[in-house]
């Protein structure tokens, strides 16, 4: 094996560690306290309805994905059956096919710029190929909680509007899968099918907040289960979660504005020295010789692309605070 492949994955397992290790126990304590206090609350008012809410995510999800031979591949790879609960949560759980073929292309791509480099070469495609893949689905996933946040307090209004007129919480819900975009209307229509099929309500929202991993619909079913359990006034409780929910995304907006700048100085920093190398390659590229036929070269490569991942990750961390 060449010097510079160990070099680099040596340097990418390193990487990997401190990215494991640095936003889980410095970064993210407070939205971390804020899940475990949801946690609990759902443990604490849904005892009977957290059991059949920790299964699968949806009563009908089990004839949602067509079996063909394309399908059958993607699930016998190692990984698939972890990466297909996020395709879920993405909204892409229906795309298999297409997400398969499409991750197929990127390693014959990757298995074309590593040929010369044997059975290292093919690890390292189905390495980053599958990094790809997560990046992909993680991509979807923040951007259809995102839409589904944006639309959330008018659905929660509608819903109030509704209530206030007579109609059942059900018929409520399938009010705002009606006359919603996705993918809220998606969601509540979630919701409405499966209690039209014989589920509990509480189980049916429970497993939204599986697809929809976000504080702020765990708030709304967490007031819904108090609310079956001790009673109170339902379209005002709605009508005080919407408000706070419109507060909550204009601090998002506000806070997106406020680091603008060190994002963008953020993208200009981290791309300079790639860009520099770049050029350089282009123009001398027996100037950047050592760093690929020596072992000192190999360590400094290795160290400096290490550092330039650690550091990209910790600024992408400070100017994307999770509120």
């Amino acid at each position: 094996m060449e010097p510079v492949v160990i070099a680099i994955l040596v340097s990418a397992a390193v990487f990997c560690v401190i990215l494991a290790l640095i936003p889980k126990k410095v970064m993210n304590k407070s939205t971390d306290y804020t899940k475990q206090m949801l946690q609990a609350l759902e443990g604490d008012a849904t005892l009977v309805a957290a059991p059949a809410a920790a299964g699968d995510s949806s009563i009908l999800k089990g004839g949602s994905l067509t079996s063909t031979l394309v399908t059958r591949a993607f699930f016998a790879l190692p990984g698939a059956k972890r990466l297909y609960p996020l395709m879920m949560k993405a909204g892409i759980g229906d795309q298999v096919e297409r997400f398969f073929i499409v991750q197929l292309a990127v390693f014959a791509l990757f298995m074309f710029m590593f040929r010369a480099h044997g059975i290292v070469g093919i690890i390292l495609s189905l390495m980053l190929a599958y990094i790809i893949a997560i990046w992909r689905v993680k991509r979807r996933i923040n951007a259809r909680n995102m839409a589904f946040l944006a639309a959330f307090p008018d659905a929660l209004d509608m819903i109030v509007r509704s209530v206030r007129s007579g109609y059942p919480l059900s018929g409520s819900i399938r009010m705002v899968a009606e006359n919603t975009q996705a993918p809220v209307s998606t969601e509540f229509k979630q919701v409405a099918d499966e209690t039209s099929y014989g589920s509990n309500l509480i189980e049916a929202l429970m497993r939204m907040t599986q697809r929809i991993d976000e504080p702020d619909v765990r708030f709304f079913v967490v007031m819904l289960t108090v609310q079956q359990d001790v009673g109170g006034n339902l379209s005002e409780s709605l009508s005080n979660l919407s408000g706070i929910l419109r507060k909550r995304r204009h601090l998002r907006m506000k806070i997106k504005a406020m680091t603008s700048e060190g994002r963008a100085t953020a993208y200009v920093l981290g791309s300079m020295p790639l860009v520099t190398f770049g050029l350089i390659y282009a123009v001398r590229p027996d100037h950047l010789a050592p760093l690929f036929n020596t072992d000192t070269g190999n360590m400094m490569f290795a160290a400096a692309l290490g550092i330039l991942a650690l550091g990209a990750t910790i600024t992408w961390r400070m100017v994307h605070p999770e509120v």
